[in-house]
């Protein structure tokens, strides 16, 4: 049973979507964006620009429109499926710089099974040491919000 409340309504806006397939234009398809409203007066309290972004917090909210509860589909970090919490640590950006680093490792394999003494390796390592880092910052900037959700959730069942 939800105790929330009736939830936020999502309304996602892809205003480029028919340009997809049309040389150049695919890239431009990209330009999206969802809206998030309440479900009495249809205010909007939140907007995202990433696809199926998953958002920490009390999944309750006061529309400071209407004043009325409703659901805003936050959730706490122990609610959160395994695929939400992956998705959260690692949103669709970093996920596509990940796949950008995983093809140039393997441009590297081949490379190496081709022409070995073509690689350079300190460069190779170097990269792979900052993309490391890179990913490590990232994730560190959202392990405060998880632990703040951690304690939000301990204290909701005490």
């Amino acid at each position: 049973m939800n105790t929330r409340g009736p939830a936020a309504i999502r309304e996602d806006h892809d205003p480029l979507k028919w340009l997809t397939g049309i040389g150049l234009g695919t890239l431009l398809a990209f330009i999206r964006w969802s809206d998030f409203r309440c479900p009495h007066c249809r205010q909007v309290f939140r907007r995202s620009y990433l696809p199926q972004e998953v958002v920490l917090g009390r999944g309750a909210r006061t529309c400071p429109s209407c004043g009325r509860d409703f659901d805003d589909l936050s959730r706490e970090w122990p609610e959160l499926a395994f695929d939400e919490k992956t998705r959260y640590l690692f949103p669709t950006p970093v996920m596509a710089v990940i796949g950008g680093f995983v093809v140039c490792f393997l441009i590297v394999a081949y490379t190496v099974v081709q022409r070995p003494e073509s690689v350079d390796w300190k460069f190779a390592k170097w990269t792979a040491i900052s993309f490391t880092a890179v990913l490590a910052c990232w994730s560190g900037m959202r392990i405060p919000g998880i632990v703040v959700s951690l304690r939000r959730a301990r204290q909701k069942v005490s």
